[in-house]
C-alpha cells in the first residue's frame, strides 16, 4: 500500500513535470504566432518614433536589441518565461526570438534584420560560418552596407575590415574565410570580397604540354 502511494506521488510529480514543460512550449509558440510579429512591428515603430536619418534609426535598434536581449548560444536549456519554464530549441523566426528574446548571433540579427523591414530599411542576414558569426547588411541609397548589430556603435555600420583589424586596433583579429547570403528562393551569394581580400585560383592538369579534361583535382591538407 505505502509503495503504491510513492508511486502515484512520483507519477503524478512526473506528470507535473511534462505538463510545465509542454505547456510552456505552447504557451511561448502560441504567443509568438499570434503576436510576435505584432511585437517587432509596435517595438520598432516605438524605437524610430519620428527619426528618418537610417543610421540612427538602425542604431536605435541595435541599442534596444542590446538592452533587451540576453546573449546565450545554448541551443537547449531551461528558463524563466513567466508563468512557465520553456526548453528553448532553435527557431529562426524573427517571432519567436521576439517572444523569447535570447540567443546568438544569428538570432541577434535575425530580430535586426525584420525590425529593419517593419521601418522600411531593406535588410539580410549575412553568415560567416567558419568563423562562426552571422551579421546584418542593409540597403540605403541602392547600396548593401554592413551592419552588425552585436557591435558597439562607431564598429557597427559600414565597418567590414572591422572582423580582421588587429585586437591591438579594436578589431576582431580573425581572418574571413566565406561570407554569403541566402536569398528568400534559397539560392546562395558568395560576397567574401565585400569583407576580405580575395583572388581566384586557376588549376591546369596538362600532359605533354596538352590539356588534360574531366580532371579531378584533390586538395589534401597536412
Amino acid at each position: 500500500m505505502l509503495v503504491n502511494r510513492y508511486f502515484i506521488i512520483v507519477l503524478s510529480f512526473l506528470g507535473l513535470v511534462v505538463v510545465i514543460l509542454f505547456g510552456s512550449f505552447v504557451w511561448v509558440y502560441v504567443r509568438s504566432t499570434c503576436f510576435g510579429r505584432q511585437e517587432i512591428l509596435g517595438t520598432a515603430k516605438a524605437i524610430v518614433s519620428n527619426e528618418t536619418e537610417p543610421e540612427i534609426i538602425l542604431n536605435s535598434i541595435a541599442d534596444w536589441l542590446m538592452e533587451h536581449m540576453t546573449y546565450d548560444t545554448s541551443h537547449t536549456y531551461f528558463y524563466p518565461v513567466p508563468p512557465f519554464l520553456l526548453w528553448r530549441m532553435s527557431n529562426p523566426n524573427p517571432a519567436w526570438v521576439m517572444t523569447i528574446k535570447r540567443g546568438g548571433c544569428g538570432e541577434y540579427a535575425i530580430l535586426f534584420t525584420e525590425m529593419a523591414h517593419s521601418v522600411g530599411i531593406q535588410s539580410r542576414v549575412v553568415h560567416n560560418p567558419s568563423e562562426d558569426h552571422t551579421l546584418s547588411e542593409v540597403l540605403i541609397n541602392d547600396s548593401w552596407i554592413h551592419f552588425d548589430p552585436m557591435l558597439p556603435q562607431g564598429k557597427r555600420f559600414n565597418d567590414t575590415g572591422f572582423y580582421e583589424r588587429s585586437r591591438d586596433e579594436g578589431g576582431w583579429g580573425k581572418q574571413l574565410s566565406y561570407v554569403f547570403f541566402i536569398e528568400a528562393d534559397g539560392k546562395r551569394h558568395d560576397i567574401t570580397s565585400r569583407y576580405t581580400s580575395t583572388a581566384t585560383l586557376i588549376v591546369r592538369v596538362e600532359k605533354n604540354n596538352k590539356p588534360i579534361e574531366n580532371v579531378r583535382v584533390i586538395a589534401r591538407a597536412r
